[in-house]
């Protein structure tokens, strides 16, 4: 609003006392700063749920690793999941029921073996992303699998098994899959994962 006064042009400026700027507090001073360590933490929107975190790490280490390693992952984590329940969380989960769910798995030591290793690589993966600060697998024993003697066969042995690949119907495929076989020291599932895709 301007006025002349003893001829000369002033300006004024009206302010509204109804309007609070975002920026201020209050007219002619600054906002006070906010201790941001005084904001919870219920206030911040992160993913606790196992199960859904289960997915998220399969997805960012299928590039990474090999299809027999994510498959073993996939079900040792499917089984996890199975006995935590679909609504555990991170915040409730704690190493005395990982090693329950270690202790009641199928089979031998193997297997709780390889459970073990794709638990503790998904705890690892959670302190990588920040969801949390410690592996819980760190305070669970490591299951020992049993040794097994792994008996070669002999001679005479192998000889009977070539001689019988040649009565059968296709002796020289059978043939050819023996020395495969003894040439590498392949076990059965590569072997005819090889065969199959050369077919």
């Amino acid at each position: 609003m301007r006025r002349i006064r003893n001829n000369r042009i002033t300006t004024t400026r009206t302010i509204n006392q109804n309007f609070i700027s975002p920026q201020r507090d209050f007219i002619g001073t600054s906002p006070p700063k906010t201790d941001k360590s005084a904001i919870p933490m219920d206030n911040i929107s992160m993913n606790r749920n196992i199960a859904s975190l289960t997915i998220e790490f399969i997805e960012a280490r299928r590039l990474r690793l090999s299809a027999y390693t994510i498959a073993d992952y996939q079900l040792s984590l499917r089984r996890l999941n199975a006995a935590l329940g679909e609504n555990a969380s991170l915040d409730n989960t704690d190493h005395r029921k990982i090693r329950t769910v270690l202790h009641g798995l199928p089979g031998g030591n193997k297997n709780k073996l390889n459970a073990y290793v794709a638990y503790s690589a998904f705890w690892s993966w959670l302190i990588h992303e920040g969801y949390v600060t410690k592996n819980l697998l760190r305070r669970v024993d490591k299951p020992v699998p049993e040794k097994k003697v792994v008996v070669p066969l002999e001679r005479e042995e192998i000889q009977t098994i070539f001689k019988a690949a040649q009565v059968g119907r296709y002796p020289i495929r059978d043939n050819a899959i023996l020395m495969f076989m003894l040439d590498t020291g392949a076990r059965a599932h590569p072997k005819s994962a090889v065969f199959a895709s050369s077919t």
